[in-house]
């Protein structure tokens, strides 16, 4: 059994967007999956985004393979953004002379729940901190959604530390009209995996092993 990860091409479309909707799935159904997904879940057609995604340079697509078999992909983004200066040290001031400070965000990370504990979410996590390495990016971020142990404990296992917690309190519900729906309404493909979003993307990672 061969493990390992390769750079996604335009070819992999009808696979990412599989993958992408078993994603989606497992979100929604997590503590905190609805707000994740309203807020990141990527917009319609995901054929049209994620080839979007494929031709940004600041962003890899990665699958995770088992032999010739896809049964994962990760996303992750290089962010400018100067908000995130000092956060490597555990500083979350932004200081006028600090120089500027790249952070890779993982944004979905994701392996079917049948390939999972095999070590293809792991292959995919070395994969993204080395590429975030290569970018010159002093960390990287990933998002564990509430009550997501598995998740937590994988990222962990990968000497990832907690730098932050979010908590979030509900005004009101959001509006589900009918137009939201369609637009947002999550594919379902298969097993209903889990994931890692990120940031950024929020989001779950849960399990990959």
């Amino acid at each position: 059994m061969d493990i390992f990860v390769r750079t996604a091409h335009p070819s992999d479309i009808a696979q990412l967007v599989a993958l992408t909707g078993e994603f989606y799935a497992e979100v929604g159904a997590e503590k905190g999956g609805d707000i994740w997904l309203r807020r990141h879940q990527r917009p319609p057609p995901l054929e049209r985004s994620l080839d979007a995604t494929l031709d940004d340079p600041d962003t890899a697509v990665l699958l995770g393979m088992i032999d010739d078999v896809t049964l994962g992909f990760g996303v992750v983004r290089r962010s400018d953004d100067p908000t995130v200066a000092g956060h490597s040290t555990g500083d979350s001031t932004v200081r006028a002379n600090d120089p500027p400070e790249s952070i890779a965000v993982i944004e979905e990370l994701f392996v079917t729940v049948p390939a999972r504990g095999v070590g293809v979410g792991r292959a995919l996590l070395d994969a993204i901190v080395e590429w975030a390495a290569d970018q010159g990016c002093s960390g990287v971020d990933a998002v564990a959604l509430p009550g997501a142990r598995e998740t937590k404990n994988f990222f962990e296992a990968a000497h990832f530390t907690a730098r932050a917690i979010v908590v979030h309190h509900r005004l009101r519900e959001a509006p589900a009209t009918a137009a939201w729906e369609a637009a947002h309404r999550p594919l379902t493909t298969g097993a209903a995996p889990v994931t890692a979003l990120g940031t950024s993307t929020a989001a779950t990672e849960p399990s990959s092993g």
